[in-house]
């Protein structure tokens, strides 16, 4: 397998239209829901406070984790990182196995990350599995996407 330069992969953006409902679901079931955490950390985590809570457009990681410093960062030991942004209703693909050679840059409020439903440029990003697509997505979204060893990515 070839190796890729970290540098030179840009985190992907793909329209949650795009994604399998099944991914979608995986990442409301095992996601970590920033919106919540805020709404915990402000109010307590009592079962009441907890039962006020409704879910609008959240923020969610998927494959990160939290460190000593409260900070996220990508789970080193994840096959799969990602944001969804319920308001842009977006997926940012952090890291992956896959990445995609034919992205065009995305536009200002994605800067320097790479539209994932795009196929007519040549910038390389993280990328979804292709099983993980909705089916119904065109060849634009489908189009350019290698599998590599995470490992390889220095």
């Amino acid at each position: 397998m070839n190796e890729y330069k970290k540098e030179n992969i840009k985190t992907g953006v793909i329209s949650v239209h795009s994604v399998s409902d099944f991914l979608i679901d995986d990442i409301f079931n095992n996601g970590t829901d920033l919106d919540f955490e805020a709404f915990i950390e402000e109010n307590g985590d009592s079962q009441d406070v907890i039962d006020l809570y409704e879910m609008d457009n959240p923020d969610i990681l998927f494959g990160c984790i939290q460190g000593d410093d409260e900070k996220w960062d990508i789970d080193p030991d994840a096959k799969l990182s990602l944001k969804y942004n319920g308001n842009q209703q977006t997926i940012q693909v952090l890291k992956s196995e896959f990445i995609k050679t034919d992205c065009v840059l995305c536009s200002p409020c994605y800067p320097m990350q790479g539209d994932l439903d795009s196929n007519h440029g040549n910038i390389t990003c993280y990328t979804l599995d292709s099983k993980d697509l909705d089916e119904n997505v065109g060849d634009e979204t489908k189009s350019g996407i290698i599998k590599i060893e995470v490992n390889n990515v220095k």
